[in-house]
């Protein structure tokens, strides 16, 4: 199914399938993730009615933690807990050298730097 919603396009056919619930008998509902990472519900009903549903990563989240298992939502969203994650990022030479002169004065790495900012604004 491919549906636009709030100008933006919700195609079952392009994204990744990450879990199937059935509810009641009467609706089949399925989490998808876009390429884009962005998550959405596809509902099919009995009476043959089809609805997309778009949701922010913590509303999939909540999704995921009430229908899936552990194993499950781990699979998808990564492990619960603090462990650290390696990964790369590309930012502007200019963006780099202020980050690694905001490390330095502040005596601590980069990581923390960004975890701060980050964490401030959430």
């Amino acid at each position: 199914m491919k549906k636009v919603v709030m100008n933006r396009v919700y195609d079952t056919s392009r994204a990744k399938r990450l879990a199937v619930v059935n509810v009641k008998g009467t609706q089949i509902t399925e989490l998808y993730r876009k390429r884009t990472g962005e998550f959405f519900l596809f509902c099919g009903y009995s009476d043959g009615n089809q609805t997309v549903e778009p949701l922010s990563y913590n509303e999939a989240c909540a999704w995921a933690g009430r229908f899936m298992s552990a194993d499950e939502y781990e699979r998808i969203f990564g492990k619960i807990g603090n462990e650290r994650v390696v990964t790369s990022i590309s930012i502007s030479g200019e963006a780099y050298k202020k980050l690694k002169q905001l490390a330095s004065d502040n005596k601590v790495s980069m990581s923390e730097i960004i975890e701060k900012i980050i964490f401030k604004n959430a």
